[in-house]
């Protein structure tokens, strides 16, 4: 099998959160950066933007919002963002006045662009033995983050993504066996999770998660019941924002 060097790192992807203080070289940001860039993205319109974020005022306020303190200590930091401002300026500037590419087509468009990039970012950053963090924390006040990086209508933050020379090498989180997430031609119910997730249960009650490396590991019920409990009314309201940005949630383009 060829690169099997590069399978392997992905079957040991782990989220790195503390990294050493060491700036990426600017010939390897260059390189992240074309292999974001030379991802797939839908009908080639590529509907997104990367905001490289180092401004430290900036880093502890995205820090901030995230809930996440060492957000402000990651080397290098990109925001990924839906953009449809764009391609409506390049089509405005070509004489197509009456055009706006405000549809929730659109917008899914430029999501999917941003999340296979932010993907491609990782594959080539994990390649090169640097960590890697997602971090969808930003989104828990999306309005922040638009008045934050001036973003325009027809824009929409999606998610940051850190990427260093790892400080720390922590455990591989256990996922849910292949069985219960893959099916043939049509999806499959399991009629006794309990049952079935038990020993996937037990290897997370195991799992040492670096963040708390004192408390015990917590199995993925309590996981579902902490999420189904908590509230957070600015992230709930995504939508609203989303509308606020200008796309039409009502997809109204879309029905024509």
């Amino acid at each position: 099998m060829k690169d099997v060097d590069m399978i392997k790192k992905q079957l040991n992807h782990r989220s790195i959160r503390h990294y050493k203080d060491e700036p990426l070289d600017a010939e390897i940001i260059d390189v992240l950066l074309q292999v974001a860039n030379a991802s797939a993205t839908s009908n080639g319109l590529q509907s997104y933007s990367m905001i490289i974020v180092d401004d430290p005022i900036k880093k502890d306020k995205l820090a901030a919002i995230a809930r996440q303190d060492y957000v402000r200590d990651i080397p290098f930091l990109v925001l990924f963002v839906v953009d449809a401002h764009r391609n409506t300026a390049i089509l405005n500037q070509h004489g197509v006045m009456d055009t706006t590419l405000d549809s929730m087509t659109v917008f899914f468009q430029g999501f999917s662009d941003a999340l296979i990039g932010a993907q491609s970012m990782v594959s080539g950053a994990e390649a090169l033995d640097l960590g890697t963090l997602y971090i969808g924390g930003v989104l828990n006040d999306p309005q922040a983050l638009i008045d934050m990086f001036a973003l325009p209508q027809l824009t929409m933050p999606i998610l940051a993504l850190g990427i260093g020379h790892p400080k720390q090498i922590p455990a591989i989180k256990p996922k849910m066996p292949l069985v219960e997430r893959v099916f043939v031609n049509e999806y499959q119910h399991q009629s006794n999770y309990k049952e079935a997730l038990q020993s996937f249960n037990e290897a997370l009650k195991g799992y040492v998660d670096l963040r708390a490396p004192n408390q015990p590991g917590v199995d993925f019920v309590t996981r579902l019941k902490k999420k189904n409990a908590s509230v957070n009314q600015k992230r709930d309201a995504i939508l609203s924002v989303i509308q606020a940005q200008g796309f039409d949630i009502n997809n109204r383009k879309d029905e024509i």
